[in-house]
């Protein structure tokens, strides 16, 4: 595995494999990898004839409250498992390769990225747009592997590359979870012992949400009384449940076809977020339910 810094030596490889007519996986990261990454890059290696990784805990999505400081770091130990995964490029740009001094341009995804997750993290869109848009004009994928776990960040990249006419397939990869159902992140290893047996009833939550809508087709009390619930099973504070157009993250309407639950949930100082499709098409009034 060639593990590369900068523009150039990143681009200079690229090209002899462009040259070559290889396609290109790439999958983005921000380091200590697990399971989840594994399986995004797993299918890149697949479905492509090289797979280029990077690691950049990009300091633009973070806030000035929240954990950029502590978030897990363990670049040593991410070469390694790339390496044995067969990855064929790890690009790991340093900061000043990535927002060189004095840069101005900012990119904002509104709307899609103005609701849910953007009502509680302002930077956290922005901040994605701009590195997921300067890593691909840096890569130049053929294809881009990301996660639904973090469902609403694939909605904001797949509006931004659609919206500057970047040509790189976007391939949407389901959540990889732990037995118990618990979506998989780098951030679960701050739960305490006990906010770890509370925090699988989440995606329990999210479950029987998905089989109360189906039966009721009311979206509103379904989410009421999925947050009461949480509450109940042990959740400190719920940021949203929301039931939604999976396309659009808006309010659905009779005809939707395309039905996402996504809740966002604290356990003590570590907030864990979850989604799931519901794919059933409902039949159902306006004003509600279909009883």
């Amino acid at each position: 595995m060639k593990v590369v810094s900068n523009i150039a030596e990143l681009r200079a490889l690229l090209g002899k494999w462009v040259g070559n007519s290889s396609s290109i996986g790439f999958v983005p990261t921000m380091g200590a990898l697990h399971k989840g990454h594994l399986s995004l890059i797993s299918r890149s290696i697949k479905e492509n004839d090289k797979t280029c990784v990077s690691i950049f805990v990009n300091p633009k999505q973070f806030s000035p409250d929240e954990d950029f400081d502590i978030y897990p770091r363990d670049l040593d130990q991410d070469i390694l498992t790339l390496d044995g995964a067969k990855v064929d490029l790890l690009y790991v740009p340093r900061l000043e390769e990535m927002y060189k001094p004095g840069s101005l341009t900012v990119i904002t995804v509104p709307v899609i990225g103005d609701i849910l997750e953007g009502v509680y993290r302002k930077n956290l869109f922005s901040g994605v747009a701009m590195v997921v848009a300067k890593l691909l004009i840096q890569v130049g994928p053929h294809r881009l592997y990301l996660g639904e776990k973090d469902y609403q960040q694939l909605c904001v990249i797949r509006q931004m590359v659609d919206d500057l006419d970047i040509s790189t397939d976007i391939l949407a990869c389901a959540t990889i979870r732990e037995k118990d159902g618990l979506a998989i992140s780098s951030r679960n290893v701050r739960l305490s012992d006990q906010q770890r047996e509370v925090a699988p009833l989440l995606h329990q939550t999210l479950l029987e949400a998905a089989e109360a809508f189906d039966n009721t087709g009311d979206e509103l009390v379904t989410a009421e009384n999925s947050t009461r619930k949480l509450v109940e099973r042990g959740f400190d504070k719920v940021d949203y449940f929301s039931i939604c157009d999976g396309l659009t993250l808006g309010a659905i309407g009779p005809k939707t076809e395309n039905i996402r639950i996504l809740a966002a949930a604290w356990l003590g100082n570590n907030r864990l977020i979850d989604n799931i499709a519901l794919s059933t098409i409902l039949t159902r009034t306006a004003g509600g339910n279909n009883n």
